[in-house]
């Protein structure tokens, strides 16, 4: 989480299916957090959008759902179950690139 700089990990489950623990799960679940399975603070639906889509989309998509980041997957399985995750992209890495919404 640190490493990247990104603010999350990304956690796969035993089914294929993609989770993600946002470092505020982490101060949310910090009081009891080593008692605690990755499945329980994990968040089972995290958001995605494809690699085709544009930053000002990804930026739209974030300002709107309020979060600050986005897993990515190519364009053919964004709509499937089971996604490969090919990168994330976050509001900070636009606007270090100049890309503004609104």
């Amino acid at each position: 989480m640190d490493k990247k700089n990104l603010g999350l990990v990304c956690v796969k489950e035993k089914n294929g299916m993609i989770g993600v623990i946002v470092d505020g799960d982490l101060r949310r679940n910090s009081n009891n957090l080593f008692n605690k399975k990755i499945s329980e603070i994990s968040n089972k639906n995290p958001v995605w959008i494809s690699e085709d889509a544009t930053a000002l989309t990804a930026i739209e998509k974030m300002t709107t759902l309020k979060i600050s980041s986005l897993l990515v997957t190519n364009g053919k399985s964004i709509n499937k179950k089971n996604k490969k995750i090919t990168g994330v992209i976050t509001t900070l890495q636009c606007l270090r690139r100049g890309i503004k919404w609104k």
